[in-house]
């Protein structure tokens, strides 16, 4: 992806969407339901000091769903970062 997009050979935002949602599934089918290890994960970070310091809801719609009155997402982007005084 990164070279199609250095190369500029997507011709529409579709077509980024179409290999990033293939990456998606690969990953889902590989890990299967990742939030078990996800949670996991998180977990080390805290305790080697990282906190997180942005998260926001993937724009991806596909990914999207209600809950209750609230549009929640199956993917979110989380940054996490450690103080450098450690």
């Amino acid at each position: 992806m990164e070279q199609k997009t250095t190369d500029a050979r997507y011709k529409t935002i579709y077509d980024f969407e179409i290999d990033a949602l293939t990456i998606v599934h690969n990953v889902v089918i590989y890990q299967g339901d990742g939030r078990q290890t996800f949670w996991e994960f998180f977990q080390r970070l805290e305790c080697l000091g990282f906190k997180v310091i942005f998260t926001e809801m993937n724009q991806v719609k596909i990914n999207w769903f209600l809950q209750g009155k609230k549009v929640r997402s199956s993917c979110y982007e989380v940054v996490w970062a450690r103080d450098r005084q450690w």
